[in-house]
């Protein structure tokens, strides 16, 4: 789970990796400029118009949460496998980067999407594991070392030459944690 990506679901058996969000951000970051449009121009009943677009907001991100946890849990019962989630608890205590960052990462419903993904996964019969998370972006999957973030969603390995996404680097690494 991040950022720029809400999910990102890797399989260490044949590397696949899927990307989940992109919907998510689109849908949060049209609602923001939406409110801030109404803010400006100060409408009569503004409170109450961003009020309505708050709560569509939130009915559009539920669904999509909803629609990734569904994915997520279908794709890990095809092929048998535990659903192993990074924990992410204390994620945001601490961690003052400034107004444009904080706004996209305390914002992120990761609890809300691993509570979809528990339900469903249970219902599925299918196993959720969650690891710590610490570290797992800045270790090179294939062989373990530290690796160099050079440009925000690239991990490349000093040693061993990988140079990969960053979040399937993440993801990778929390399934390896988990074996």
């Amino acid at each position: 789970m991040g950022a720029r990506w809400v999910a990102t679901c890797g399989f260490l058996s044949d590397r696949k990796t899927t990307f989940y969000g992109e919907e998510v951000r689109r849908i949060r970051e049209h609602y923001k400029q939406l409110r801030k449009s109404i803010g400006k121009s100060k409408p009569r009943q503004g409170q109450q118009v961003v009020e309505r677009t708050g709560d569509a907001k939130a009915r559009k991100v539920d669904d999509r949460l909803h629609k990734i946890a569904r994915s997520i849990v279908e794709d890990a019962g095809k092929r048998i496998v535990i659903i192993v989630v990074s924990d992410l608890d204390g994620i945001r205590t601490n961690n003052d980067k400034g107004r444009y960052v904080n706004d996209k990462t305390h914002k992120m419903p990761f609890a809300r999407l691993l509570k979809y993904i528990e339900y469903k996964a249970h219902d599925a019969g299918i196993c959720v594991q969650l690891v710590e998370e610490y570290d797992t972006s800045q270790t090179c999957n294939r062989c373990g070392c530290d690796g160099v973030g050079e440009t925000q969603g690239r991990f490349e390995c000093p040693e061993c030459g990988l140079d990969d996404n960053a979040d399937k680097n993440g993801a990778l690494n929390t399934g390896k944690r988990a074996v």
